[in-house]
């Protein structure tokens, strides 16, 4: 019930987003397909998905947190310790579709190297929220995220190849500044959702 509070209460911003990144973009001659925007609303609540099932932190919890700093005790420094578990590989394949969804919405995506850089980048503002709401932060999380993000993108440019699919669409570049970000927008607004309406 959460989690369908917290995704319908994202979408009219994203719509609104959306609204205002095509006029801006129209101006600045780039050219959208309808495809595009189902993608980015599966990528939206599948971000969605990811904050509710990993315990991201939300408001109620970061207000109890004040007060209480995070110590490093909260940290598992060592990955691996007790070999690979169930819940590790969970972990990797909760991540496979954010480095498949990445290329298929934007070019810049198509990067072995920014898909991993955003899997680092989307896991450690998981592991590092998870401080504030006295979850257990563990680096081999974040290792097995990131992992998780680069076999999405490998299964992403293994598909087009055996499938022999040429990427004929252009994924959205450059254009304006809400195209070129449109990423990080998408998951500021699913991360917002979750924080104050979970």
């Amino acid at each position: 019930m959460y989690l369908l509070k917290s995704v319908l209460s994202v979408f009219p911003f994203c719509i609104l987003f959306h609204i205002l990144m095509v006029y801006q973009g129209r101006k600045a001659k780039e050219s959208f397909r309808t495809f595009h925007f189902v993608w980015a609303y599966l990528l939206i609540l599948y971000t969605s998905l990811v904050f509710s099932v990993t315990g991201s932190v939300t408001l109620e919890e970061a207000v109890r947190a004040v007060g209480k700093l995070p110590v490093m005790a909260d940290i598992s420094w060592i990955p691996f310790a007790s070999g690979l578990t169930f819940p590790m590989v969970l972990n990797l394949v909760m991540f496979l579709p954010l480095g498949f969804l990445l290329p298929v919405l934007w070019d810049r995506f198509r990067s072995f190297g920014r898909v991993l850089t955003a899997g680092f980048l989307c896991s450690l503002v998981l592991e590092l929220g998870q401080l504030f709401n006295f979850r257990a932060t563990d680096l081999e999380d974040l290792l097995m995220n990131t992992a998780g993000a680069a076999a999405g993108f490998l299964l992403w440019l293994l598909l087009m190849k055996l499938l022999r699919i040429k990427i004929r669409w252009k994924g959205l570049r450059s254009g304006s500044f809400l195209v070129r970000h449109e990423m990080e927008f998408l998951m500021i607004f699913a991360f917002l959702g979750h924080f104050f309406l979970s």
